[in-house]
């Protein structure tokens, strides 16, 4: 409706917390057509009363900030914080109190999803009932992450994500690899990354050839936030194409 009375350009002021999974769903979603600036501050503009502005906040410096990014911006969704102007597929909260809170995570390009027409008509009802368990792995045996997942098979989630090993390895033993094919025949979609920030994720190594045949996705996200915009988003458009 905005779009149809020619507002192109947005500030959205939000909570820090969840800020940056807010911006990188929203570059997927509308990175091609609009110009969008995600700010916010570490303290609150005005005192517990709401009667006079804090004179440390920061709140209105990113707000001005925020406003004045549009002079050097084309389409695309961003981060304004601090004087730092972060792509949102890159940006994560790296300090709970600092002013500076949010930086960039050093990563190869992203391109958007650009998925905004794909999506079915109740995608906000289904996106708030998605279960999506991430996972970071530690150093284990085959048996014992295959003890642990084979438990998720009564109650899989509908996303997994395994933040594996170097180029996206796991440990191998076949009754794991039959537990990976059970979460996916039961609509549960195995996506493994790598806890390593950069490099390619290309399977070739003997340790991880053997997830592909398992039903497992191996992929790259830019950031935290951008593989739960991602996740999030393919699951929804996978949805409408059933």
């Amino acid at each position: 409706q905005l779009s149809q009375q020619g507002i192109y350009n947005f500030v959205i002021v939000h909570g820090t917390d969840t800020l940056s999974y807010g911006a990188a769903l929203l570059y997927h979603l509308f990175g091609q057509r609009y110009r969008i600036v995600f700010s916010g501050s570490q303290l609150p503009l005005l005192n517990a009363l709401g009667t006079a502005r804090r004179v440390n906040s920061d709140a209105w410096s990113n707000l001005t900030g925020a406003l004045a990014c549009f002079k050097q911006m084309s389409s695309g969704v961003w981060v304004y914080f601090a004087g730092s102007m972060i792509h949102a597929a890159n940006a994560y909260k790296r300090h709970t109190t600092a002013e500076d809170a949010f930086a960039a995570v050093q990563s190869d390009d992203v391109c958007a999803l650009a998925c905004y027409d794909q999506l079915p008509s109740q995608s906000d009802a289904l996106a708030a009932h998605i279960r999506l368990l991430n996972w970071v792995m530690t150093p284990m045996s085959a048996e014992l992450l295959d003890g642990m997942l084979h438990h998720l098979c009564a109650h899989p989630p509908h996303i997994v994500l395994l933040h594996a090993f170097g180029s996206g390895n796991l440990p191998y033993s076949a009754s794991l690899q039959n537990t990976l094919n059970q979460l996916s025949e039961h609509g549960c979609q195995v996506v493994i990354t790598s806890q390593v920030p950069q490099g390619e994720l290309s399977g070739h190594y003997q340790t991880g050839a053997w997830l592909r045949s398992a039903g497992v996705t191996i992929a790259r996200y830019a950031s935290p936030s951008d593989a739960y915009a991602q996740l999030i988003l393919n699951y929804l458009m996978h949805y409408s194409c059933q």
